[in-house]
C-alpha cells in the first residue's frame, strides 16, 4: 500500500509539469550487396556479387480460437488468404555459389495464420501501425508486417569478344568529362588489358572498357579472382592520389532481376504506452492519470493500449503499474 500511495504521489505531483512527445517507430531495413569468392567445379576461383533486398509485401495474422479474419472484422477490404510461409529457410540455405536468385518469405510458420494483402492500399509505416491496432483490439493474437526476401548472385559482365566494364566515378562532372588515359596512368598499369577505350556512362561515371589479356591471367576465366583484385587495387590507388575520384569498380551481370532487401518486422504493442512514442516511462503514467481526470482525451486505440494489467479497464491502477515498472529500473 505504502508503494501504491508512493507512486500516486509522483503521479499527481507530475501530472502538470511534465509532457510527452510523439516519435514515430520504422522499420529500417535496407538493401546490402557484398562480393564473395566461390570455387568452381573445374577448379578456378571466381568473385560473385551479392544483391540483399526486402520488399514489404503485406501483413501476416495469427488468429485466436481457429478464428479465420473477414475484411469486415479486419477493418480493410483486401484479399485474405491462408498463409503458406513461401520457400521460408531457403535463404540461409544459399551461399551464392549458383548464378540467379532465389527468394522466400520470411515469417516463420504457425497455426492459424493470415496474410491480408494491403500492400497495395496502404504504406509500410501504415502497415505496422495497423498490424498493432489489431493486436491492441484482440482481433489477432500475433502480427507481422511482412517482406520478401531477394538475394541473387552475380558475375562479373563480359560482352561477345571479352571486354569487361570498369566504372570510375568523379565528383563532378567537370572532372569526369576531363578523363583520360594519359591524366590517369594508373589505368593502363594496373589492369592487364590488351585494348583501353572509354566513354561517359551518366554524368559523373566514366566507363573504362577493354579487352582483358588472359595470357597474364592463370585461367580464361574473366570472373577470376585476379582481374577482381586488380580493380580494387585500382580503386585503392586512384582514390587515395585523385581528390576527383570518389571509387573505382567492376561491372556485374545478374542473370534474373532481383528486386530491391529483406527481413520481417515483429508487431508487439507496448501495454501501458499511452503516449504512443514505443517506450514506456513516466510519461505514460502521467498520460493515464490526466486521462482518469478528464485532464486529457485519448482516443479508443490508445485507451487499450494504457491497459497495461489487461484487465478490460484504463484505471489508476493502470497508471501505478506503469509508475511501479518505472521505478523497478
Amino acid at each position: 500500500m505504502k508503494k501504491f500511495t508512493k507512486c500516486l504521489a509522483v503521479l499527481t505531483s507530475a501530472i502538470m509539469a511534465l509532457s510527452a512527445g510523439i516519435m514515430q517507430v520504422s522499420a529500417g531495413f535496407e538493401s546490402k550487396t557484398y562480393d564473395i569468392t566461390v570455387t568452381n567445379s573445374n577448379g578456378t576461383v571466381s568473385v560473385k556479387r551479392v544483391l540483399e533486398s526486402v520488399v514489404y509485401s503485406g501483413i501476416v495474422v495469427t488468429m485466436p480460437d481457429g478464428a479465420e479474419p473477414t475484411a469486415e472484422e479486419i477493418g480493410v477490404d483486401c484479399p485474405i488468404r491462408k498463409y503458406e510461409a513461401t520457400n521460408y529457410g531457403m535463404i540461409s540455405d544459399f551461399a551464392g555459389e549458383n548464378d540467379g536468385w532465389v527468394y522466400e518469405e520470411t515469417i516463420e510458420p504457425e497455426e492459424n495464420q493470415y496474410k491480408l494483402y494491403v500492400d497495395t492500399i496502404m504504406s509500410e509505416d501504415e502497415a505496422i501501425e495497423f498490424a498493432k491496432k489489431l493486436v491492441i483490439r484482440g482481433i489477432a493474437e500475433k502480427a507481422d508486417v511482412l517482406y520478401n526476401h531477394y538475394i541473387s548472385s552475380g558475375y562479373i559482365s563480359r560482352d561477345a569478344i571479352h571486354r569487361n566494364w570498369i566504372f570510375i566515378s568523379f565528383t563532378d562532372e567537370e572532372a569526369a568529362a576531363d578523363f583520360s588515359f594519359e591524366k590517369y596512368p594508373e589505368i593502363q598499369e594496373t589492369l592487364r588489358y590488351t585494348e583501353y577505350d572509354f566513354s561517359a556512362g551518366n554524368s559523373n561515371v566514366m566507363t573504362v572498357y577493354g579487352l582483358v589479356d588472359t595470357s597474364l591471367y592463370c585461367t580464361e576465366n574473366l570472373a577470376s579472382i585476379e582481374l577482381y583484385n586488380d580493380v580494387k587495387a585500382l580503386n585503392d590507388i586512384l582514390t587515395e592520389k585523385y581528390d576527383e575520384i570518389e571509387g573505382v569498380d567492376i561491372s556485374f551481370m545478374y542473370p534474373a532481376s532481383a528486386e530491391e532487401s529483406s527481413a520481417v518486422y515483429s508487431v508487439e504493442p507496448k501495454w501501458g504506452d499511452a503516449t504512443n512514442d514505443d517506450v514506456i516511462n513516466l510519461y505514460d503514467a502521467i498520460e493515464i492519470s490526466k486521462y482518469i481526470m478528464n485532464i486529457s482525451d485519448m482516443d479508443e486505440d490508445t485507451v487499450l493500449l494504457a491497459d497495461i494489467n489487461r484487465d478490460g479497464k484504463t484505471d489508476i491502477y493502470d497508471a501505478v503499474r506503469v509508475a511501479e515498472r518505472v521505478l523497478e529500473k
